[in-house]
Formats: C-alpha cells, structure tokens, sequence
C-alpha cells in the first residue's frame, strides 16, 4: 500500500536525473560549417565548359571576336553565352542628312510658298532640301545605313516644291510685268 501522495512517482526522491543531460542543439549548430577562409575571392570561379566549343564548319555566323591580345579579365570562350548581354545584331542608325533633307523638303512646302511671295528666298529652302538627300543617298550607299526612304522622299518633295515655286513665282512675275504694262 502506498500513502498519500505515493504512486510510482515519489515526489520524495531527488528530481535531478543522475547525469547532467546536454542541452539541444539550435537547428543553426546542427550543421557545422567549413570555415572560411578571409583571403578567398568573394565571387565564383570561371570554369572552362566540359569540351572545347569550336565553331561550326562553313561561314561562322554568331561567334563574337576574339578577344583583343593583353584582355586581362576572365578567360574568353568562342561562343559563351553572357545572358547580361543585350541583343547587339544588326542595328543602324538613319544617316542624319536623310533626316534634314525631309524636314528642310517639308519646310521648303510650308514655308517656301509665303516667302516665294515676297522674295525670292522661299524658293531656296526646298533646293536645299533636295541637295542634301543627294548627298545623303550617296552617304547611305558608301555606310549601308537607313534612311534611305528619307532620302528619296526629301528629294521628291524638294524638287518638286522647287518646280511648283518657280512657276509660281514666273507667273507672279509675269502678272506684275502685265499689270505695270496696262498703266
């Protein structure tokens, strides 16, 4: 028979265990890690590809240049793919005098018929326009740049603003001559 308070757990005897029990591990000290080493570079090594890239036969198409000789940076393979590199294929810019040949063609129209008017400075500014997509086709075929459409669209404009605003101004002459003869 027990007394009171007796059972299988006696609350007489002594609660610590008879060795000390450790301590459990933070799951952060279950896994112990190499150390590092502070004269370690900080990024990733380059590592060559598992076998050599060589281009394929025929004409290589995509293969970036070699690299120029004394590159010091990281080693260069024919043909490595750099994802932080943006696309670079085939862009190029429109020649600039294309670009001034429509404008100045498109001005010569707006402008050139209020002033072919009151002198003969109007009649100027679409020849300008015409002359510099001249010399922009002749630019357009020595670089392979764009424009060439500007170009040809400058000189159509131009010359033909220049054809109009002369007989404009041949028939204003020859009304003013006509007037100044009835007098």
């Amino acid at each position: 028979m027990t007394g009171q308070g007796g059972g299988y757990q006696d609350e007489s005897h002594d609660q610590t265990p008879p060795f000390p029990r450790p301590p459990e591990p933070q799951p952060w000290q279950q896994y112990r890690h190499a150390p590092v080493d502070p004269q370690a570079p900080v990024n990733y090594p380059e590592y060559p590809p598992p076998y050599p890239m060589q281009p394929p036969p025929g004409p290589s198409y995509g293969f970036p240049p070699a690299p120029p000789p004394g590159y010091g940076g990281a080693p260069y393979y024919p043909g490595a793919y750099d994802p932080y590199q943006g696309y670079q294929g085939g862009y190029q810019q429109t020649n600039g005098l294309a670009i001034a040949s429509l404008t100045t063609s498109i001005a010569g129209v707006v402008l050139g018929i209020p002033l072919a008017i009151f002198c003969y400075v109007g009649v100027l500014i679409p020849i300008v326009g015409a002359v510099l997509g001249g010399v922009a086709l002749g630019q357009i075929r020595q670089t392979n740049q764009q424009g060439r459409g500007l170009a040809i669209a400058g000189i159509a404009i131009g010359a033909t603003t220049t054809a109009l605003l002369v007989i404009l101004v041949a028939v204003l002459a020859a009304v003013v001559h006509s007037v100044s003869m009835l007098r």
